[in-house]
Order: C-alpha cells, then sequence, then structure tokens
C-alpha cells in the first residue's frame, strides 16, 4: 500500500470542486469589496482623501 492510498478513499473530486468554487467566489466578492473600498477613497469630497498639494497649501506658502 502506498502512502496516500487509504487518503484517497476519502477524497471525493465533487467535494474538491466546491471547494475551489467556494474559494474562488470568496476572492471574487473580496476584490469587489476593496474595489469599492478604493473608489470611496479617491472621491475628491470623501473626508478620508487628503489634498496635500491643493491650492490652499500654496496660498498659504506664498502668504508666509
Amino acid at each position: 500500500m502506498g502512502l496516500y492510498t487509504k487518503a484517497r478513499r476519502h477524497i471525493d473530486m465533487n467535494r474538491i470542486k466546491e471547494l475551489r468554487e467556494e474559494k474562488i467566489k470568496q476572492k471574487k466578492i473580496a476584490e469587489e469589496i476593496a474595489e469599492q473600498i478604493g473608489e470611496e477613497l479617491r472621491n475628491i469630497n470623501s473626508p478620508e482623501f487628503s489634498n496635500w498639494r491643493g491650492e490652499t497649501d500654496i496660498k498659504e506658502m506664498d502668504s508666509l
């Protein structure tokens, strides 16, 4: 008997396919969430967006 013969009795290819499909679905969901977060952060009106090169900084530097 080989090393994996006992394990092969308990492994079902249908279950392996299901697990793979679940992993792919979870990966797609994670990518969509990351994309949504990125879009929200890129929104200029968002409070998380930092425009450190904006015109206000240049005007403040000129007045000093």
